[in-house]
């Protein structure tokens, strides 16, 4: 069994030989102070008096319900309002990017990753389609 140590240094050295690929989920995003999904729809469920906690809708049904009573603009108003307001820093993105990773896939709908590797001077490639 490798240590974490051992395990550090050994994908450290996989990333700078372009071996590994990070793969970044929603905890990123979080970290740097941007809601989960059932924050960011907890307002928008309150307004269709549809409490998260007691409902068997999904999350992408309160979006869908939303849309279709106040309309497509207003829910990108609303979710909008609450991504653009973040701070988009946080110690763990600062030293992911810092390593020498190439490639690192992720499904946020944000551009928290992307953004901190600019703010470094560092060109990014996004593919996303």
């Amino acid at each position: 069994m490798i240590n974490r140590k051992e395990f550090v240094r050994e994908f450290a050295g996989k990333c700078k030989n372009n071996e590994a690929a990070l793969f970044l989920g929603a905890g990123m995003s979080s970290e740097a102070g941007l809601p989960s999904w059932k924050k960011l729809f907890e307002p928008l469920a309150r307004e269709l008096n549809i409490n998260l906690d007691t409902t068997n809708y999904q999350l992408y049904d309160i979006a869908q319900f939303y849309a279709n009573d106040k309309g497509i603009s207003q829910l990108y108003k609303k979710m909008s309002s609450e991504i653009n307001r973040i701070d988009e820093t946080s110690e763990t993105l600062d030293e992911l990017t810092n390593m020498q990773c190439n490639s690192i896939w992720t499904t946020n709908f944000d551009k928290v990753i992307e953004n901190n590797y600019y703010r470094k001077g560092k060109r990014t490639n996004i593919i996303h389609s």
